[in-house]
């Protein structure tokens, strides 16, 4: 989902990478591995890229559940 909501924003990873003063190929890492991290580390950098994206940039994340999948949206404007 961080490349999709990349995609979205036309973010590069060095970009986000830097954004939450990680190395790109932390970012690089991310996206291409297990998608049900346990690592601490991991999920706290996972969370500061979700953090970062949905309030400075309007990415919301869904995740999936019986009646939808995973993915990215952009927020609606109030």
């Amino acid at each position: 989902m961080i490349r999709a909501a990349r995609g979205l924003i036309n973010m590069e990873q060095g970009t986000l990478a830097g954004l939450i003063d990680v190395a790109p190929r932390t970012i690089i890492r991310l996206e291409v591995d297990d998608p049900q991290p346990t690592n601490p580390r991991r999920l706290k950098i996972l969370k500061a890229i979700r953090d970062k994206l949905e309030t400075g940039y309007g990415i919301r994340f869904v995740y999936a559940d019986k009646t939808t999948g995973e993915g990215v949206v952009m927020k609606k404007e109030r």
